[in-house]
């Protein structure tokens, strides 16, 4: 019987082999990426399967603590972190809720039982953080810092999990005025980066792989040139926590399409911006 490790190391020797594109970056198994779909308890499963992806492509302490993940499939193995870590556990966002709701697991929580189940396997803890602008800094040192820390996390063995998150300007019942919504978020793990493109004012790009059709795809983070300011959101809805300005990075993903609202209309100002990052960074 061929196992997941193994496959992943043959088709890594044929990839480098055949000449890899100029990017830091982990190699991947289109045969074993978990895809959400077939997780049959819910449609919002990206974050159990971007889990189950980080374990599988991540360094042998990671493949080690996945091997641990109990199930027959990977159906049973995304119930099992379901129920384990996020079912039955006390929410840190939500106070006297449980971490898995309706629309899946808010990212603060989804961080917390990664951890847990790392810990469980003796894998130290990973880091979680907003990637919002800091107060007063420039474009190109907020880009370096995000890119930095996708790049250490992924030279480290660590495939980071990141949270997309979309916007979108609408007019307003009982108001006069528009104001930016967020219909969407959707987790993705990182497997790849541009090299040496921290400082490129055209941002740098990103491979990913994205559970919804089980896929790994491309993404572009920037900067917006033109400076054109936008609102969004740190935390959850809950919080009313808007930022002004440019507080994250844009994000091109012509291939995730779930993050476009089904009912967009041309007039309507639609975004999608790097929310969350989970990894060794």
């Amino acid at each position: 019987m061929i196992t997941r490790a193994l496959l992943i190391l043959l088709f890594g020797v044929m990839a480098h082999a055949l000449g890899a594109e100029e990017m830091t970056g982990i190699d991947v198994v289109e045969e074993v990426i978990v895809n959400q779909r077939d997780f049959p308890d819910s449609i919002n499963g990206c974050g159990p399967a971007s889990i189950l992806n980080m374990l599988t492509f991540g360094k042998p302490e990671l493949q080690a603590a996945g091997g641990k993940v109990m199930g027959q499939n990977d159906a049973t193995r995304m119930r099992f972190i379901v129920d384990r870590y996020f079912q039955n556990r006390k929410s840190v966002v939500y106070p006297g809720r449980q971490r898995w709701g309706v629309h899946g697991v808010p990212s603060a929580d989804l961080a917390v039982g990664v951890n847990e189940l790392l810990e469980e396997s003796g894998v130290a803890a990973l880091k979680a953080s907003y990637l919002n602008r800091k107060t007063g800094e420039e474009n190109s040192k907020f880009q370096q810092r995000v890119y930095g820390w996708m790049e250490r996390s992924i030279q480290n063995g660590v495939p980071p999990i990141l949270s997309l998150r979309s916007y979108v300007v609408r007019q307003r019942e009982n108001s006069d005025q528009p104001g930016w919504e967020t219909p969407g978020q959707h987790f993705i793990t990182l497997t790849g980066i541009s090299k040496d493109a921290g400082d490129r004012t055209e941002g740098f790009s990103a491979m990913v792989i994205d559970s919804a059709g089980g896929k790994q795809t491309r993404i572009h983070l920037f900067v917006e040139p033109n400076g054109q300011p936008f609102r969004a959101m740190m935390g959850v809805i809950e919080e009313n926590h808007w930022l002004d300005g440019q507080p994250f990075l844009l994000v091109i993903a012509p291939d995730i399409r779930g993050m476009k609202p089904a009912d967009l209309k041309w007039s309507e100002r639609f975004l999608i911006v790097a929310d969350f990052l989970i990894g060794d960074f």
